[in-house]
């Protein structure tokens, strides 16, 4: 193996931590979204150079014989340029305005990452870039300082993220518990959805959400309105807009509400959960 080097954060990580899990991430269930985001635009990346890749995420829990958390996508990968850039320089990518194509939708990798310290003390990544074919491994510590090397043995195209979970929040790594998490975050998006626990092997996700489809029944969609929202709606309304780019359902109420109600909707951005209740989104009288 070369000789590793070592570098240093551009900030305060620390503080920076602190930040994140007191406010902008204060649910620390957070980074589930953040790696699925990320791999989500790596392979997005690769369809652009091959339009007939299929992309693929694949969550491995730990276990007695496994320690480790391994979140893996078969997307683009990173570059040593790319590691540098946009996980290594904090906020960099989310402020970047020269964002133009799709293919760059891998330059928001750098501040969903951190969101991972918040429940792991150190986050390595395993990538090998689509463009370069170099296996490199990124290691980075919560203390401040990170460090690159390349890997002796190689790996597939695409990038795995390896978590050691805090003890206070190991019950986010139960089976059940973070498969709730993927379906949350993750229900709309096109990439299928592999969870590993030990042996065996789960498609947790796979294809269009239901109330996407063109073909599904009214019965079916006031199924799901109820179980998201849990209440009888009197009616479903799919709706599509041309000029917005939005598509989905709207539910109307059994009952009348006031303009003080909190609201409660369910809002996609990409596909890729955003809120439950962004009141400055909809008007007062959406609830």
């Amino acid at each position: 193996m070369e000789q590793e080097k070592s570098y240093h954060f551009q900030v305060n990580l620390k503080g920076m931590i602190a930040l994140l899990s007191e406010h902008l991430y204060s649910d620390p269930n957070t980074f589930v979204r953040e790696l699925l985001q990320n791999g989500v635009d790596a392979i997005t990346a690769l369809k652009h150079l091959d339009e007939q890749h299929e992309g693929k995420i694949t969550v491995e829990l730990p276990s007695a014989e496994k320690a480790k958390f391994i979140f893996s996508d078969n997307g683009i990968g990173l570059k040593e340029a790319d590691i540098h850039q946009f996980l290594s320089v904090i906020g960099e990518s989310s402020k970047s305005k020269d964002i133009k194509d799709a293919q760059d939708f891998i330059g928001k990798f750098g501040i969903g990452l951190l969101s991972c310290f918040v429940v792991s003390d150190e986050i390595v990544v395993e990538t090998k870039s689509a463009l370069e074919q170099i296996p490199l491994r990124w290691t980075a510590r919560a203390e401040g300082d990170y460090k690159i090397e390349r890997m002796d043995e190689d790996i597939s195209v695409g990038t795995r993220v390896f978590l050691t979970p805090k003890k206070q929040y190991n019950y986010i790594f139960e089976a059940d518990y973070f498969k709730e998490k993927i379906k949350f975050y993750g229900d709309a998006l096109r990439q299928p959805i592999v969870l590993k626990v030990d042996a065996t092997e789960e498609i947790i996700h796979q294809g269009e959400p239901q109330w996407l489809s063109s073909t599904i029944s009214k019965t079916a969609l006031l199924d799901i309105g109820k179980d998201l929202f849990h209440v009888n709606f009197l009616d479903a309304i799919p709706f599509e807009t041309t000029a917005g780019k939005a598509q989905g359902v709207l539910y109307i109420l059994p009952f009348r509400t006031q303009f003080s109600t909190k609201q409660r909707h369910r809002v996609y951005l990409k596909r890729m959960f955003l809120a439950e209740e962004d009141q400055s989104m909809l008007p007062n009288w959406v609830t």
